[in-house]
């Protein structure tokens, strides 16, 4: 799960890792 004020975009590791928030 990411920050809110980070988005997925820019925590390229952290989303192969994590599902996005649109899922």
């Amino acid at each position: 799960i990411y920050p809110s004020h980070i988005p997925p975009s820019r925590l390229p590791l952290l989303h192969l890792k994590e599902p996005p928030y649109s899922s």
